[in-house]
């Protein structure tokens, strides 16, 4: 309702002059969910206290047993003709209810502003003009559900506005650019009309009209339509239809059809497509009809591809995976189910585990077990089918290496090994080239007993006159060779260089002699008695 008075908020409402219906007070306008037929009828609005005073608004609800463009309750299977300047299609019996000032089975014959009537048979005034104003002001209420209107060409107490005529003015002219029409029959002054249109007011089309989806399905859509009902452009024969994928565009193929309906198979689910439908006449081709754009329902999606194991540890797998190559709908959410290898039969199942991110955690596992898994898509039409099947094992207590990690370790150790192998290898090398280049540099040596147990190296010293060589000429040096002293000796041997022999003699003996000498050690010189055998007695020794 609209408030013409001063402004109030006390509004109250009534439904077929029963009680207030107190929850629309103070409300203009209000709604009506899920309507029924017991909520038609009039309703009126007033201000509280007012309602003696006759300042209040009237209005009727109609409700329809079907919705529009259907008629025959309760199934309202059956398609409405197409009812022309205004008509109301009669959801009980499928006729046109005709709107004041025209008449025909589609409403399609044009009367003027003075007549009314399903006939045309009654008028307002006796005048021959058709264009008399004298119903100016009426209301004429029609069988539902047409309900009550004014008179052609009036809105009210106001003539139409330019473009629009008929009754309350809701018709539109279809004249050609920059002529007018009549206000009440919607004919056009120059008689020409606007491109696709014809007939006395411009209100026919070739085009089909009613395009109507009656069926949708996964993979298959069926439509009807109503063939032209204006035949001033030949016989039809038949008609040509096109169905287009809105999202890929490509021009679509041309199929013909003598029926007013058809069933197109082979589709893709959850695809919006565009229909069109033009009439085969005697003529030629119509024109098409506006398209229809239609989305076939969702279907189930296609196995996830590309089910990876991302990680694991002792008692979890981590596992990744991609969307369907072909989702058919939208993805609502993902299952996963997996089994130990040595119980197939027995499988766990972890239900909508979500679309994003493409990832689920595992735990709950035993560990050193190898197990199989598996993920699936749903749509709102279903499961689709299970993915190939991962394989991936646990670990054993205390490891944290993942599987997929294991080649790497044992390269990092098998490297370290060979590393340390290199390394040794060099250091013998240089150990042993150290030894030979002191051996070789080493003076010429012979071998004194300094004790029963031990041997030291005697160095020959020119200076040293009257002492005879320790070093006999017949040592048999093919069959003697000096070897060193052992690995655990080493601290034990005397250098040469730290050792002096002088030429005072101590004792005499059979087997040789026992010299003064000094012997270096850490830095500090101390006094030695050195042995030294007879020639004969060395070489046996040598031996």
């Amino acid at each position: 309702m609209r408030d013409v008075n001063a402004p109030n908020t006390n509004y109250r409402w009534r439904h077929n002059g029963g009680v207030v219906v107190t929850s629309w007070n103070d409300q203009l306008s209000v709604s009506i969910d899920d309507v029924a037929v017991s909520d038609g009828g009039v309703y009126s609005c007033f201000v509280s206290d007012q309602e003696n005073q006759q300042l209040h608004g009237i209005m009727r609800l109609i409700v329809r047993g079907c919705s529009d463009g259907k008629w025959g309750p309760p199934s309202c299977l059956n398609l409405c003709r197409r009812c022309y300047n205004g008509g109301i299609c009669d959801d009980i019996t499928g006729n046109c209810v005709c709107a004041p000032g025209f008449s025909g089975e589609y409403c399609e014959q044009v009367h003027g502003r003075y007549v009314f009537g399903q006939s045309a048979r009654h008028n307002c005034s006796n005048t021959s003009d058709p264009h008399d104003d004298a119903c100016r002001g009426r209301l004429f209420c029609l069988p539902d559900p047409y309900g009550c209107s004014c008179a052609a060409g009036f809105k009210g107490l106001d003539y139409c506005s330019e473009g629009k005529y008929g009754a309350d003015c809701k018709q539109t002219c279809h004249c050609a650019h920059g002529d007018t029409c009549s206000k009440d029959t919607g004919e056009c002054s120059s008689g020409v009309c606007d491109f696709s249109y014809f007939g006395i007011n411009c209100q026919c089309t070739n085009r089909p009209v009613e395009l109507t989806p009656t069926s949708i399905l996964q993979r298959s859509l069926s439509f009807s339509w109503r063939s032209p009902l204006c035949p001033n452009f030949g016989t039809i024969t038949g008609f040509v239809y096109t169905l287009t994928d809105v999202k890929s565009g490509p021009v679509p193929p041309v199929f013909n059809t003598t029926e007013n309906s058809v069933t197109i198979d082979g589709l893709m689910p959850h695809t919006v497509y565009s229909f069109q439908v033009a009439a085969i006449t005697t003529v030629g081709r119509g024109m098409y009809s506006e398209p229809l754009i239609v989305t076939t329902m969702e279907a189930e999606p296609s196995a996830p591809p590309h089910v990876n194991i991302q990680n694991s540890d002792d008692v979890s797998i981590t596992i990744t995976w991609s969307p369907p190559n072909s989702p058919n709908g939208i993805i609502t959410n993902y299952d996963i189910t997996y089994w130990k290898s040595v119980d197939a039969g027995t499988q766990t199942l972890r239900n909508n585990v979500g679309v994003s991110p493409l990832v689920y955690h595992v735990d709950g596992l035993e560990m050193s077990t190898m197990y199989y898994i598996q993920v699936r898509a749903k749509t709102s039409a279903g499961a689709g089918p299970w993915s190939d099947t991962a394989t991936a094992s646990t670990q054993n207590a205390g490891t944290t290496d993942t599987q997929i990690n294991r080649p790497n370790v044992a390269a990092i150790v098998l490297g370290v090994l060979l590393a340390i192998a290199i390394a040794a290898i060099i250091i013998g090398c240089v150990v042993c080239r150290k030894r030979d280049r002191d051996r070789n540099s080493a003076p010429n040596t012979s071998r004194l007993n300094v004790t029963d147990k031990h041997e030291l190296p005697v160095v020959r010293n020119a200076s040293m006159h009257g002492i005879q060589s320790p070093i006999s000429d017949d040592i048999e040096r093919d069959i003697y060779e000096d070897v060193g002293l052992p690995v655990w000796a080493k601290g034990l041997e005397i250098q040469w260089r730290n050792l002096t022999i002088e030429d005072k003699v101590l004792g005499k003996g059979n087997f040789g002699e026992v010299r003064a000498g000094s012997l270096k050690i850490r830095g500090e010189v101390s006094k030695v008695a050195i042995k030294t055998l007879k020639g004969k007695y060395k070489s046996m020794s040598g031996r």
